[in-house]
């Protein structure tokens, strides 16, 4: 009898694992390993419009259908938020990406970003975002990030969001952002945050071409090694 139970708590115990077995692992850029509910801090300041990174690899052998759920636990009044993953942007009105991301095995994406807009208000935000498997949510990952953001300090720094500017707007075929005089990546998402293109700019006044768009409003994220912040344009 001794034996028929430690057989059956072996084949319960492995099952259990089994199902417990968690597919996805998190890493923070520079390579920097996150375990699941662990802290990211992101600051910034009234001016900017500060986004979280963090990377998620699929380390089962099969695809995995994710998707991720946002959670605001603890907000600035006024403030906002939204996501972008696998080249779809959600605005502050979607907690629940609508539909799953194909992560193939071994894969490390890096199309998650995690965006906080503090309208103008300073103060400390924590949101949580959890990854995980459409057909088994309790294969999942997920951090917090801790947006802190100050009051802008200077005159200059209050308005340099507003300096930057898409010219022209409304866009005919192509733009430039000025004053730009850093390298920067520029990710544009259409109306319904559906991921456009990604631009890399290394001089000033660089043109991006966008003559293939559809008609519409666009959302362009700007990051330089300076910050980040984002912009609409109409084409």
């Amino acid at each position: 009898m001794k034996k028929f139970i430690s057989c059956w708590t072996i084949i319960f115990v492995t099952s259990y694992l089994n199902v417990q077995a968690q597919s996805f692992s998190l890493t923070a850029p520079g390579n920097l390993p996150v375990n699941y509910g662990d802290t990211i801090t992101v600051t910034g300041t009234t001016a900017t419009i500060p986004f979280g990174i963090v990377y998620i690899k699929n380390n089962a052998a099969v695809m995995k259908p994710v998707m991720v759920l946002r959670d605001e636990l603890s907000m600035v009044p006024g403030t906002s938020s939204a996501f972008a993953f696998g080249w779809n942007m959600y605005y502050p009105t979607v907690s629940l990406s609508p539909y799953s991301y194909d992560l193939l095995p071994g894969v490390l994406d890096s199309s998650f970003q995690g965006w906080y807009f503090p309208n103008g208000l300073s103060g400390t935000s924590y949101i949580q975002y959890t990854f995980f498997d459409e057909y088994n949510p309790s294969d999942s990952a997920w951090v917090v990030f801790k947006y802190g953001i100050s009051q802008a300090t200077s005159l200059i720094e209050e308005k340099g969001d507003e300096q930057i500017k898409v010219t022209p707007n409304p866009v005919i075929n192509k733009f430039i952002i000025s004053p730009l005089t850093d390298p920067a990546s520029i990710f544009i998402y259409d109306a319904i945050g559906r991921f456009q293109g990604l631009y890399k700019t290394e001089f000033p006044n660089t043109e991006i071409d966008i003559s293939n768009f559809s008609k519409g409003v666009y959302f362009i994220a700007i990051d330089t090694e300076k910050g980040r912040l984002g912009k609409l344009f109409v084409n």
